[in-house]
């Protein structure tokens, strides 16, 4: 809720460095960042959503900035942990294609690590057995972040950036011992990763509950009906 979000955002250190060795892979280099409640406002406005979402993200979790990539003004999900970041374009277009890449609506950052999942890496604020809602992709996250705010039940929202990716295996031992709500997109895709992620979850010791949605993705249905709605129809 609203009241819990604030006291994490009490305990949240300041942002991380924007360059982080990832093990193996190449670092992941972010654009300079910044953060305002105008440019929430706007992202909100853009994606249908309240300002809750976007302004929980950013100013809350730190999981929300916005640059340039590629020449475009975007958002970009990354978080402390500095092992992935995707922007989206702020005019709601494509990035052009370049190289083997073809028009996209997302971009992931080049080292980023697309198996890990986003929003975890604020754990330090977060108390062992917390919940925890697992969403797939960057506007289901804001949608989940607007849902925290309103929800009754406190949980921390973390996405899959891809319904492909399996969980990293070094992200599983951070769910042990966690409630995790799984919304995954409504699709055959989504099902299937859902199923893939709870099977993983719960090797790893967590409590993976699966919830199928109906009427589209969780974006789709915050935008329909506000996120206080989705969070009682959840009940959260």
């Amino acid at each position: 809720n609203s009241d819990a979000i604030k006291t994490l955002a009490a305990e949240l250190p300041g942002r991380g460095p924007k360059v982080l060795p990832i093990g193996n892979k190449p670092t992941l280099t972010l654009p300079q960042l910044h953060y305002t409640q105008a440019e929430a406002r706007a992202l909100a406005t853009l994606r249908g959503l309240g300002v809750e979402g976007p302004e929980t993200a950013g100013a809350i979790y730190g999981t929300l900035g916005f640059g340039t990539v590629a020449g475009f003004d975007c958002w970009i999900l990354s978080d402390k942990s500095r092992k992935l970041a995707e922007a989206r374009r702020l005019d709601g277009k494509m990035f052009p294609a370049i190289g083997n890449l073809g028009e996209r609506k997302s971009h992931t950052l080049k080292g980023s690590c697309k198996s890990w999942p986003l929003g975890m890496s604020i754990k330090v604020s977060v108390p062992a057995g917390f919940p925890v809602v697992i969403v797939e992709g960057s506007p289901d996250y804001l949608a989940a972040c607007e849902i925290a705010f309103h929800a009754k039940r406190e949980f921390l929202p973390v996405a899959m950036l891809g319904a492909s990716q399996a969980i990293h295996p070094d992200a599983l031992e951070w769910f042990k011992g966690r409630d995790v709500l799984i919304l995954a997109h409504p699709d055959a895709a989504g099902l299937a990763s859902a199923k893939k992620w709870a099977g993983q979850l719960k090797q790893a010791g967590a409590n993976p509950i699966g919830r199928q949605l109906e009427g589209g993705d969780l974006c789709d249905l915050v935008k329909l009906h506000g996120g206080k709605a989705v969070a009682a129809l959840l009940n959260l």
